[in-house]
């Protein structure tokens, strides 16, 4: 407890580490598959980027986009 209420003081919040990429658990495929192009377009944009960081810039976690990607392909959307 004590951990926690110097945390509080120190940073204002107990919670260490906030997930900034979460997004709503019931996108859609087609809310799904325009952030898989967003990240396409922005590769071709700044190809000297990882795609990592591409992900980041449109908001999205770089697993997640494999995950989508995969779904969507397998689904004949992509």
């Amino acid at each position: 407890i004590e951990i926690n209420e110097k945390c509080e003081r120190q940073f204002g919040s107990a919670e260490v580490f906030k997930d900034t990429h979460k997004l709503h658990n019931g996108l859609s495929n087609q809310e799904k598959l325009e952030l898989v192009y967003e990240v396409n377009r922005l590769s071709e944009m700044y190809p000297h980027l990882m795609r990592a960081e591409i992900c980041s810039m449109a908001g999205l976690h770089y697993t997640t986009f494999y995950k989508w990607r995969k779904q969507l392909t397998k689904k004949g959307l992509l």
